[in-house]
């Protein structure tokens, strides 16, 4: 009973942090509820100004001033995006942001470029000193943002995401093409694994 408490505890917050994924107006809510933490506009902009030009203007051209993206929200005065997550001890709990500008938009689309909310969240990671990160779930989007498809540069978006962070991926094996993607683009070891018998 006490692990099934708080699986439903989880659930709930997992509910949450998605819904201010795509309802902005709900994100300061859930920073004050201890479900979401702050990336400085700043420091993206210091970070954005590190990329190559071609890059940086393809960033803006398409989303515009990271100051002005839906996640962005002013608090003691500075600008910072909100990134919704949950911290249990050593472990954060975040759900992938969105890859484009509605639910479900531009999940597979390996030429349009991720929004600064989603740059932002992964940068938040790396900066926060997070070790390695464990992508549950088939499939992601880090894996399908615009890039070469072997042999990433450094200013190809998946690795502009996750860096030289360690990626692991329990990967469902019957699924064999989308986890062959993970590998070489998301920059992934995976991790098989069987899929629940049903009856």
């Amino acid at each position: 009973d006490v692990y099934k408490g708080q699986g439903q505890k989880l659930i709930g917050f997992a509910q949450q942090m998605l819904h201010g994924l795509y309802h902005p107006e709900a994100l300061r809510a859930l920073r004050d509820a201890g479900l979401a933490t702050t990336l400085p506009v700043r420091r993206y902009q210091t970070w954005l100004a590190t990329l190559p030009e071609p890059r940086r203007a393809e960033l803006l051209a398409r989303w515009g001033d990271p100051e002005n993206a839906p996640s962005v929200v002013e608090i003691a005065g500075e600008k910072q995006f909100i990134i919704p997550c949950y911290k249990a001890g050593n472990l954060l709990l975040m759900p992938q942001p969105p890859r484009g500008a509605t639910a479900g938009a531009s999940y597979h689309d390996t030429s349009e470029p991720p929004p600064h909310a989603y740059l932002a969240a992964y940068l938040m990671l790396r900066v926060s000193g997070t070790d390695a990160l464990i992508h549950f779930g088939t499939h992601g989007t880090q894996e399908w943002t615009p890039g070469k498809d072997r042999g990433l540069s450094t200013d190809d978006y998946p690795f502009l995401a996750v860096g030289d962070l360690p990626v692991c991926y329990p990967y469902t094996q019957d699924n064999i093409a989308e986890a062959i993607q993970s590998k070489p683009r998301g920059r992934a070891v995976t991790v098989s694994h069987q899929t629940t018998p049903i009856a």
